[in-house]
């Protein structure tokens, strides 16, 4: 029996751009696998791998959503976060000022409307595209934000999968379907390698795109907030990649998750932690896929 091979795609906002250097090897290097399960911006990068099949037409379409109206306006919104630390009289006026408009702003449910992201996400899928339209079968995962049950949507419309997966509480809407309300997966499972295994997978490739850097430098109740999510998220994921077979880690742990316009440098770390773990990765595949062989074999008596 063959052996079926995930490749999981993990979220992290901007820093989920290094699929697509992780993906580009892979091509190159003719690295097999069966299906690809992904969370938020992994989810987007695997749905338009599977869908196009074609890591250069991916890669543009990708850099066509960053120049997007939608990303840009997140992107800049956040540059003008209070910071910390400034001395000048008038730059204090002026953080002032930035932590005025902040906090009014981030007292609504959410900061952003789906839109921002939806029209993103259409320049690499088509607004129709179905499960059973992928060239690569593709799964993602959501979370019901009143329930707490995680989602794994394997069928029905691409672009409402994606959208749900990618809705960080807060930041975007919940995306209802029927009396679902479903936010970013990231929630349980940044890194869904157990998702991978319950479709099937006998040998799992994870790419961690998550931050393992903590920040040193907490300045108020919002910073501790923000600290301890990123210290749950880091525990569930460290969880996580003891499951999986082979794991990447891009180094991108310097990029914000709102910074999308360092497009090309997380694709280029992309492209440096998969080469540099591609000799490794063919070498565990092929003792796993041994393993597999003989292990089929009934032991005589």
């Amino acid at each position: 029996m063959a052996l079926r091979v995930a490749l999981v795609l993990g979220g992290g906002g901007a820093r989920g751009f290094a699929h697509l250097g992780v993906l580009d090897v892979f091509c190159k290097e003719k690295v097999h696998f069966d299906f690809i399960v992904g969370c938020s911006m992994g989810a987007v990068i695997g749905a338009g791998y599977a869908w196009h099949q074609d890591v250069t037409s991916l890669r543009k379409m990708a850099e066509d959503s960053v120049r997007s109206e939608g990303l840009q306006e997140i992107e800049k919104f956040f540059k003008q976060q209070p910071q910390n630390g400034n001395r000048l009289i008038f730059e204090k006026f002026e953080n002032m000022i930035k932590k005025i408009n902040f906090f009014s702003r981030i007292r609504k449910k959410w900061l952003f409307e789906s839109q921002n992201i939806r029209d993103t996400i259409l320049k690499i899928i088509p607004e129709d595209l179905k499960f059973s339209d992928l060239k690569i079968p593709f799964a993602c995962v959501g979370v019901d934000i009143f329930t707490g049950e995680r989602i794994i949507f394997r069928e029905g419309n691409v672009l409402n999968a994606i959208l749900a997966s990618s809705s960080i509480p807060g930041i975007f809407p919940p995306v209802r379907q029927g009396r679902r309300f479903i936010v970013d997966g990231g929630i349980v499972s940044q890194l869904p390698v157990e998702e991978a295994k319950i479709l099937g997978a006998d040998y799992v490739i994870a790419v961690d795109v998550g931050v393992s850097i903590l920040s040193q430098e907490l300045q108020d109740g919002i910073d501790i907030l923000l600290q301890c999510n990123r210290i749950m998220s880091r525990w569930l994921t460290v969880r996580s990649k003891k499951s999986a077979d082979f794991v990447i880690h891009p180094e991108v742990d310097e990029i914000n998750w709102h910074q999308f316009s360092r497009f090309d440098f997380c694709i280029e770390k992309g492209k440096q932690k998969a080469s540099e773990k591609i000799s490794d990765l063919k070498r565990s595949l092929r003792k796993k896929k041994l393993k597999s062989f003989f292990s089929s074999f009934p032991l005589s008596h």
